[in-house]
């Protein structure tokens, strides 16, 4: 069994790295850092172009349809760049979109996602801070056609500057 990056993502790789070399300079993260949102457009914009904000959404959704070992030679990257900002989270919430919402849903925020127009995160953690999705207790009761949710989330990865929160709920 080889365990080894294919060619093409061992190029995926080296493109990576070159990106962040060049745009995640450590004097530009540590000023991203020192903001209240580490956020940067114009970067995020840069990823956009790459693809990458799409890269493990499938193509009928606009993204590349590539896989988790696609991404991590990108995130490696980015982790070695110390990349600030919403890419992990927004890739979080596009595949909780994409294996558990409806197919109006996949279409409404995939595409958007993938295209880089469209930042989103997951609210999961509760007050234990247990990544354990079975310690979630946040309720969500139906009214109608819509939902109330009853409970607290905490640390929201990216909640400042993301447009869509997915939040974990359970319903009886």
């Amino acid at each position: 069994m080889d365990f080894d990056l294919s060619k093409a993502q061992k190029l995926l790789q080296q493109s990576s790295r070159d990106f962040f070399v060049r745009e995640c300079k450590p004097e530009r993260v540590r000023e991203l850092m020192a903001t209240e949102t580490a956020y940067d457009e114009s970067l995020w914009r840069a990823i956009a172009d790459q693809g990458w904000t799409g890269l493990i959404i499938p193509e009928e959704y606009g993204g590349l349809g590539l896989g988790l070992v696609d991404l991590v030679a990108v995130v490696e990257e980015m982790g070695r760049a110390c990349l600030p900002g919403p890419f992990l989270s927004t890739l979080w919430a596009a595949a909780l979109i994409e294996r558990a919402g409806s197919e109006g849903q996949r279409k409404q925020y995939l595409e958007p996602i993938s295209a880089g127009d469209l930042k989103a995160t997951v609210a999961l953690l509760e007050e234990d801070a247990d990544w354990n999705p079975a310690a979630v207790t946040m309720r969500a009761e139906k009214d109608g056609k819509t939902f109330k949710l009853r409970g607290r989330k905490e640390y929201v990865t990216d909640a400042a500057v993301a447009d869509v929160i997915i939040c974990v709920a359970r319903d009886d």
